[in-house]
């Protein structure tokens, strides 16, 4: 997981920030377009993660630490 986290820290140094860029998209083409949702979590987590996922978010329910690791490592 500490891969994943380094990687990442190396894409966002690593990218080039061109302002102008999103200057001509309306911004609803924008809205949500990076938000994980329930369709993107099944492309990418197990059937129980998800479950766990959503009982933390509808009933406030602790998430288990190693089913965290699941969901960050995504």
């Amino acid at each position: 997981m500490t891969s994943f986290r380094k990687m990442a820290i190396n894409t966002v140094m690593n990218r080039v920030n061109s302002p102008e860029q999103d200057m001509n998209v309306k911004p609803s083409a924008l809205f949500a377009r990076n938000v994980f949702t329930t369709e993107r979590m099944r492309e990418y987590l197990p059937e129980h993660a998800i479950e766990a996922v959503q009982e933390c978010v509808s009933k406030g329910v602790p998430m288990d630490r190693q089913v965290a690791g699941i969901v960050a490592a995504g």
